[in-house]
């Protein structure tokens, strides 16, 4: 549930911003929420965000994934190390 909350929310921002909902627009809107410390902060939230990273990655073409890499990684590593205990 909280999933399919967080794709509509998203999918909200992304037309919100007059974009097409695609699978890169999708994956910027991810990333940018995975940013924000209020997302950062729930654990529940920043699952939900990396599960549906995982089904948007394979569709992100492998230009924008090696232009974004290093940003994309530090975001991930950073929120991997925030919720490690938990």
């Amino acid at each position: 549930q909280q999933v399919v909350a967080v794709l509509q929310a998203v999918r909200e921002v992304v037309k919100a911003e007059g974009l097409t909902v695609t699978p890169t627009s999708l994956f910027a809107a991810i990333m940018s929420a995975l940013e924000k410390p209020e997302t950062q902060s729930s654990s529940q939230v920043s699952l939900a965000m990396c599960t549906l990273l995982g089904f948007v990655l394979p569709r992100v073409p492998n230009s924008t994934l090696r232009s974004k890499f290093v940003g994309c990684s530090q975001i991930i590593c950073k929120l991997l190390e925030q919720h490690r205990q938990q």
